[in-house]
């Protein structure tokens, strides 16, 4: 039951799966690096799953709360309600969009 519920608090909301691993991607592309070369924080990142498992576990559902809070500019409580209460919507969408092979969604845009 952790899992589960680490998993719907690591989900940002109504950008969903699909968003995340574009969120995770452009993290990863732009501060992969410099986190690997924070010895002090690599070393403590081992305790949450390295470098991915902070990125996806922390990193995201943070991006994911700030983009939520522009997006409707509102302050992070109702933010995070938004983010909580579109979960579901998030997966549903990001099935359509990963099984849609005409998607107007371009992945390779720059972070």
């Amino acid at each position: 039951m952790t899992r589960i519920n680490s998993f719907k608090d690591s989900q940002p909301g109504y950008y969903g799966p699909h968003g995340a691993n574009i969120i995770s991607d452009c993290i990863l592309s732009n501060l992969a690096d410099e986190i690997r070369l924070n010895e002090m924080l690599y070393e403590q990142l081992k305790f949450c799953g390295g470098v991915v498992g902070y990125i996806s576990s922390v990193l995201v559902p943070e991006v994911g709360l700030c983009l939520i809070m522009e997006d409707f500019n509102v302050l992070k409580p109702v933010a995070r309600q938004i983010m909580k209460g579109s979960i579901a919507y998030g997966r549903l969408v990001g099935n359509i969009a990963e099984s849609d092979d005409d998607s107007d969604i371009d992945d390779d845009s720059e972070c």
